[in-house]
């Protein structure tokens, strides 16, 4: 096995959860960190350019990694900041900061690209892998076929595509329908693409863990709800590709058929920098239903072991998911799950929960309702669980250790 040269690794992710722990525990920036500190048991080096300051205070990191800041410019659109990743101020500081041996940057957001061909100039002694988190936009078009996406980030994915070493994706649904949707790129794409599952710890996330939390969690997050009710979680950031509205509003239709069933739904996430008008249009919508409203509850940021804690049922609307680290993560923590049924789910948790379509309001409400047998939940607690064992940080270290000796 040849030696790796430490890896850099820039990370773009700024959800809440990566800033303070919880509200988005699928976040691409503790997925990176996940996979460095495995890395680092097999002698990989890393250094990580993060927005998240408070990242390295979630987890103990090992010697081998280095957590560096970055620093985004306040207000700026998604756009403005694909843009500030090619200026000299933001280059400056990441260059000030690597090792002169470095070799290989892994780039955990495609529209970092501008920056990483700066970066990657003296080719090919170094090498750009790009780790899919979020899927391209062609793909992302698939399931959110009304959602305006820029010309910028467009070009971005493009640019990624053809310049990137190599592709990392989680899920061979993902690399598949990227395939499908950028044919036209190039002949050789393919080549270039691997397929390198996430994982969950399992030390952290398990029913054992899960139930020892659940009283303080519950007396520290929903201190009026009783200890008999029903606790159905949102679990994510509140933004648009959630779909975290349309989910509230099954959760209204549903308390008309769960009638005197004591359930109760969590909304556990902070509110992206994308998703402040669609919270707006959620409290827009919270204050037309006042009737809702000692149904619900908001938690903001909580870490991710408190946030599954505090659930009976996960309830996962979202448009669609690269992989679901969120989801493999409270399967691990033997959580029913009720989830939009799209490829990459499926391949990630495979038959273990009840899946519904988000254009046929009768099998999410259905859903819902199975939601309220606890034999069920029991049962798909079980089976999720032990459907999240096949996936470990070991292997995927291994399997990402390939890829770095193959570019």
């Amino acid at each position: 096995m040849k030696t790796v040269a430490p890896i850099i690794r820039h990370i773009w992710h700024e959800s809440a959860l990566a800033l303070a722990g919880g509200a988005e525990s699928g976040g691409a920036g503790f997925a990176a960190l996940w996979e460095s500190i495995a890395l680092s048991q097999l002698g990989v080096k890393s250094r990580l350019f993060t927005p998240s300051p408070y990242m390295h205070e979630q987890v103990e990191l090992p010697p081998s990694i280095v957590c560096i800041p970055t620093f985004l410019p306040q207000g700026a659109t998604n756009d403005e900041l694909y843009q500030y990743f090619s200026t000299p101020e933001f280059l400056g500081h990441i260059k000030s900061h690597l090792p002169p041996n470095h070799t290989i940057f892994i780039s955990d957001y495609y529209a970092t690209v501008g920056g990483m061909m700066e970066l990657i100039k003296d080719k090919p002694k170094k090498k750009w892998i790009y780790r899919s988190h979020s899927a391209f936009s062609r793909v992302e078009k698939l399931f959110m076929p009304g959602r305006d996406i820029s010309q910028i980030r467009q070009q971005a994915d493009i640019a990624a595509l053809h310049c990137a070493d190599a592709l990392i994706f989680s899920t061979e649904a993902e690399k598949k329908l990227t395939l499908q949707t950028y044919k036209d790129l190039s002949p050789n794409l393919e080549a270039k693409m691997h397929v390198v599952p996430l994982a969950v710890d399992r030390a952290l996330f398990s029913p054992e863990e899960r139930i020892r939390q659940r009283s303080r969690a519950r007396q520290k997050y929903l201190p009026k709800i009783k200890e008999e009710t029903i606790v159905i979680s949102i679990v994510g950031r509140i933004d648009p590709e959630k779909n975290t509205l349309w989910g509230i509003q099954m959760f209204h239709k549903f308390l008309n058929i769960a009638k005197t069933a004591p359930v109760h739904l969590a909304v556990v996430g902070g509110t992206s920098r994308g998703g402040i008008s669609y919270k707006q249009e959620i409290d827009a919508y919270l204050r037309s239903t006042p009737e809702l409203l000692p149904n619900i509850t908001f938690t903001d940021v909580v870490p991710p072991t408190e946030a599954y804690a505090l659930t009976d049922v996960i309830f996962h609307p979202s448009c669609y998911e690269t992989f679901g680290l969120s989801l493999l993560e409270s399967a691990a923590c033997g959580l029913p799950i009720l989830v939009h049924d799209v490829p990459m789910i499926r391949e990630t948790l495979d038959g273990g929960p009840l899946y519904f379509t988000l254009n046929q309001e009768q099998t999410v409400l259905a859903a819902l309702t199975q939601s309220l047998d606890p034999t069920w939940r029991t049962r798909a607690g079980e089976q999720n669980a032990a459907r999240s064992a096949q996936f470990t940080w070991e292997k995927n270290a291994q399997n990402i250790l390939k890829v770095l000796e193959q570019v």
